[in-house]
This record gives structure tokens, C-alpha cells and sequence, in this order.
């Protein structure tokens, strides 16, 4: 495995991240990001601790073909793929609820607490408790998906590679969201081990997957 690889940072796993960049669309509130706000991410372990094929059922994540147009990103595409051919059986609550409540304390916060504007808020974006649910299961089951493929395929880290491409995570989350180098050491290593196991795994299903160029 290449050494230096492109860092592609999973939005289930790393909500907190997700959240802020739309508070920030919102309400501009990236510029007061303090570092003792630790970013909220679910804990691997919860998914990797279950029998995933009680929640989820993938009828295949190796050996399909997916049509790629100039651009796209085939990861995202073998993904979608992917999703299109699973199920869930049930949802975990307790991951369901934190998507959920985490979503909508991040409106409630915009709002100042005040139920009136955030009511406000949603409308303004479109947004319903409906809509925040139907995400949060979405995103749950993105979880379910990777981790069922993580389990099944037997993907793991060694210990090679999480020495040799710390720093280079580290280095991406300082440039790319601001926090200080001692902070993502202290703070954020669980986190990053999380991202090279999701860039891995995509490595995997794009070795593992057959792509075509879509005829101009």
C-alpha cells in the first residue's frame, strides 16, 4: 500500500466536522471555533461490537461494475452502488439518536435555545424533525454498511501503517479544519485512525470493483 495516499475524510464518521462547515453556512460560526470544543464522532467500537448481520443485510460489495464519468469519484460511486444493494434489517437506536439529537442541538444552539426561531430555522432551510430523523437513519446506515464491510472483508490496520501515516493525518486535519497539531495528538487520535481505516477500506472496494468509462 502506497504510503502517501489521498486522505478522503467519511462524514459518518466525523460528524462534529460535518456540523460545524453547516453551522458555518448558516450562522458563519467557524470563525469562534474554540479547540475545547471536542468533536463529537461515534465510537467505532459501538458497530464493531455488533453482529452487523442483525442490522443489515448487502447483497454484494465485490465484483460489480460501476459506470464513471470524467470526474467522478469512484469511491462515492461503488458506495452508492453498494447502498442501492442493501437493507436494513433495524436500526441501532442508540446511533440513530445521536445523528438525530446531534443535528437538531446544532439548530437549537443557532436559535439561542428559542423553539420559535428555531422552528424559523428549519423552515428557512428546509429542513422538518421528519427530515433531521430520515437523515439520521441515513447516516446510520452508511455506518452499518462500512462497518459490515470493515468486519466481513477483515480489514484492519497494521501497525505499519498507523506510524507511518500519522503525521500525514495529522497534518491534514491541522490545514484542513484549523485546530492546532497539539490539539488532533491529544485529542483527536481515534479520529484518525477511524479516516485510515475508512480510506482503506475504499482502496479495497475500488480494487475489488470493476469500473467503466460512460461512451461520449
Amino acid at each position: 500500500m502506497s504510503q502517501k495516499r489521498k486522505i478522503v475524510i467519511s462524514s459518518f464518521l466525523i460528524l462534529a466536522i460535518v456540523l460545524c462547515n453547516a453551522v458555518f453556512f448558516l450562522s458563519s460560526c467557524k470563525d469562534e471555533k474554540s479547540e475545547e470544543d471536542d468533536p463529537m464522532v461515534t465510537d467505532s467500537s459501538a458497530y464493531l461490537s455488533l453482529d452487523l448481520s442483525e442490522y443489515i443485510s448487502v447483497e454484494r460489495y465485490t465484483g460489480l461494475t460501476v459506470t464513471v464519468k470524467e470526474g467522478e469519484d469512484k469511491a462515492s460511486l461503488i458506495l452508492k452502488a453498494i447502498w442501492e444493494k442493501s437493507n436494513v434489517i433495524k436500526y441501532p437506536g442508540e446511533q440513530v439518536n445521536y445523528y438525530y439529537n446531534q443535528t437538531r442541538q446544532m439548530y437549537l444552539d443557532l436559535a439561542s435555545g428559542d423553539e420559535d426561531r428555531y422552528e424559523e430555522i428549519l423552515a428557512q432551510q428546509n429542513v422538518t424533525e421528519d427530515t433531521i430523523l430520515k437523515d439520521a437513519r441515513d447516516m446510520v446506515k452508511n455506518d452499518l454498511i462500512f462497518y459490515y464491510i470493515v468486519k466481513d472483508a477483515d480489514i484492519t490496520l497494521t501497525e505499519e501503517e498507523k506510524n507511518s501515516l500519522y503525521e500525514q493525518y495529522v497534518d491534514y486535519y491541522v490545514k484542513t479544519y484549523k485546530y492546532s497539531e497539539d490539539y488532533v495528538k491529544e485529542n483527536m487520535s481515534s479520529l484518525i485512525y477511524d479516516s485510515m481505516l475508512y480510506d482503506k477500506t475504499m482502496e479495497y472496494l475500488i480494487l475489488n470493483n470493476n469500473f467503466t468509462t460512460e461512451d461520449k
